[in-house]
């Protein structure tokens, strides 16, 4: 056995005995380099519990769970600004960008005479159009990132 299987065994067997609290015929181990040495000299090597996760693997899962955490936040924050685009939008009747909006809206809606189905379909033309833009590869791109990634 290499130094570093010895290692990796030990690892291992700390593991079990702290964390999975493991036990000897239902009680707890008594003398550890001995059941230690019993296991190593039958199997040749202590075997990896299920549950046991080495440093870089709780490092990749932290790293994965900021990622959907930040991917979260910036779907969010497109969400608030495209909200805060249309209310702008809405807020000038007489503007270019509401006019266009206006323009593609069925002639049913308009002579409808109701001013919350009237926003909801202009609503649902903006976010369209947006959802345009946003599928054109590289225009909302997320930017590189600029702090260094844990190693």
């Amino acid at each position: 056995m290499t130094a570093d299987e010895l290692t990796i065994s030990l690892r291992y067997a700390r593991f079990d005995v702290l964390v999975n609290e493991i036990k000897v015929g239902g009680a707890p181990i008594n003398n550890v380099l001995n059941w230690f040495y019993r296991i190593l000299s039958k199997a040749g090597m202590y075997a990896r519990p299920a549950n046991y996760k080495s440093l870089y693997e709780m490092r990749a899962e932290a790293l994965r769970a900021q990622l959907q955490q930040d991917e979260e936040v910036c779907r969010q924050i497109r969400e608030l600004e495209c909200e805060a685009q249309f209310r702008q939008i809405m807020s000038d009747p007489e503007g270019e960008d509401y006019q266009s909006l206006l323009s593609q809206v069925s002639d049913f809606t308009v002579n409808l005479n109701s001013k919350t189905v009237l926003e909801r379909e202009l609503k649902d033309i903006f976010l369209s159009k947006v959802e345009e833009e946003h599928s054109v590869p590289g225009k909302f791109d997320l930017p590189p990132l600029t702090e260094p990634v844990l190693a």
